[in-house]
């Protein structure tokens, strides 16, 4: 009897491990199908880059060729801006003397520079206005600060203080 039960367990153990087995097949069947379909993509994926591949290359030789082209626009563009700026320099030197075109430079330089020093003046002379405005001093002098003020020299001669005494006379 206890052989029965003995092979009763062990069947029971069997039969337990074969669904386990049976579970672990199951799921491993799942994990491939997985794999299987995610391959795929993958190779869908590497063909299409294959093929795309080659369009970018040339697609990269034509971004290159573009980017040449507009260098060059761009520079018959200042060579145009230039030919013509030499031209009207031609035109006027032959139309009017050297010496009137310099006179017209100077005359039209000097107007801006005496603006330029005008307009500097009038902003040095309101940033001190107000300047003066805000410390609240009337007298440029300095003798109303210096009225209301210790001298230094008394301060630092009082004998309430440790600070030595100041030499303005030493050579330094």
């Amino acid at each position: 009897m206890s052989e029965n039960t003995d092979d009763k367990k062990q069947k029971s153990k069997m039969l337990e491990i074969r669904d386990i087995l049976k579970n672990q097949v199951k799921i491993y069947s799942n994990l491939h199908e997985t794999l299987t379909t995610t391959s795929k993509g993958f190779d869908k994926i590497d063909d299409a880059y294959t093929s795309y591949g080659s369009e970018i290359g040339i697609s990269g030789s034509h971004i290159t060729k573009l980017k040449k082209r507009e260098f060059f626009e761009n520079l018959f563009i200042y060579i145009g801006f230039l030919f013509f700026f030499i031209c009207v320099a031609f035109v006027l030197l032959k139309r009017f003397p050297i010496h009137h075109l310099l006179y017209a430079i100077y005359n039209i330089l000097d107007y801006m520079i005496s603006s330029l020093s005008s307009t500097y003046s009038l902003i040095n002379q309101h940033f001190f206005q107000v300047l003066l405005n805000s410390t609240n001093i009337t007298n440029l002098n300095g003798t109303e600060y210096f009225n209301n003020h210790t001298p230094l020299e008394s301060v630092l001669n009082s004998s309430s203080n440790n600070y030595s005494k100041v030499n303005y006379n030493s050579d330094l």
